[in-house]
């Protein structure tokens, strides 16, 4: 067995209903989240909206973007590896470096909208818990990006299959832990936007 495939799932495990239930309810966790941020944010928030030209609106695309990009996009980039195991190892890992582009392209949207907005509303940049540590969590995640990208896509000659192999476990690791910090960084930020409400 491949070392690059030590988790490999099985065609009767991946046909069998607790591993589709898994796989189903976990997508379906991610797209729930997304549209109830989406809603809250578009609908329900004391200045209702997702536009750009608004300087309320686009403060609110923030965490809408936000969410879309760790908690679906970043997401689907973590379990396309073990979704789509009857697809080829490249075709799978393009799809993987398009999400995690996807996810800091919109990552840079959301991070120009509150730049924008707050400078607009006069407010302070990064004086809370929440702006530094996702300052910290997307330095970590374009340095696992970057990374990733020069050892796993870019045909190298001084990166060997067997120094991928090795390298692979830690980024698994850092790329899961910078993701789980990530979540963190978004809870915080859904606090800081309730306690600016109340």
């Amino acid at each position: 067995m491949d070392k690059d495939d030590e988790y490999t799932v099985t065609p009767s495990q991946r046909q069998s209903a607790p591993f589709f239930l898994s796989g189903f309810l976990a997508q379906s966790c991610v797209v729930a989240i997304c549209v109830m941020i989406g809603l809250w944010m578009g609908v329900y928030s004391s200045h209702p909206g997702l536009d750009w030209t608004d300087t309320f609106h686009r403060l609110h695309l923030h965490p809408f973007l936000m969410v879309v990009a760790v908690v679906f996009s970043a997401t689907e980039a973590i379990l396309i590896f073990r979704m789509l195991r009857t697809i080829s190892k490249p075709t799978v890992k393009a799809i993987h470096v398009f999400l995690h582009t996807a996810t800091l392209a919109l990552v840079g949207t959301a991070l120009a909208a509150v730049i924008k907005s707050k400078n607009d509303l006069k407010f302070t940049h990064f004086y809370s818990a929440h702006s530094w540590f996702a300052l910290i969590v997307l330095f970590l995640y374009a340095s696992e990006y970057v990374a990733g990208i020069i050892v796993f896509v870019l045909p190298t000659r001084c990166i060997s299959d067997t120094m991928r192999q090795n390298i692979l476990p830690f980024h698994k690791f850092f790329g899961l832990c910078t993701y789980v910090f990530a979540l963190i960084t978004i809870g915080m930020g859904v606090f800081d936007f309730l306690e600016s409400i109340v």
